[in-house]
């Protein structure tokens, strides 16, 4: 008497398509991920562009160094600078 074979395609079938589903969903989630960093940081870029790259550059201008390292020292202390972990 053989041995079924359609067990064990079944099996290797099932084994395939799972891990092709798994592979996707990871991919997906890397994605949706790695979007949402990049969004958050031009994000980050365009506030400093509106808000504070005036401020700095009539300080480096005026050649103003306490002002302009206040300015810098506010800048890395900004929540929205804070690693995603810190948040």
């Amino acid at each position: 008497m053989k041995p079924s074979r359609l067990g064990s395609r079944l099996v290797v079938v099932m084994i395939i398509c799972s891990s092709a589903l798994a592979l996707l969903i990871t991919l997906v989630d890397v994605f949706m991920s790695y979007r949402d960093g990049i969004s958050r940081v031009q994000h980050i870029h365009r506030q400093l562009a509106l808000f504070h790259s005036d401020v700095l550059v009539e300080q480096i201008r005026t050649s103003n160094d306490d002002g302009t390292a206040a300015s810098l020292r506010g800048l890395v202390k900004l929540d929205a600078i804070d690693p995603p972990d810190k948040q």
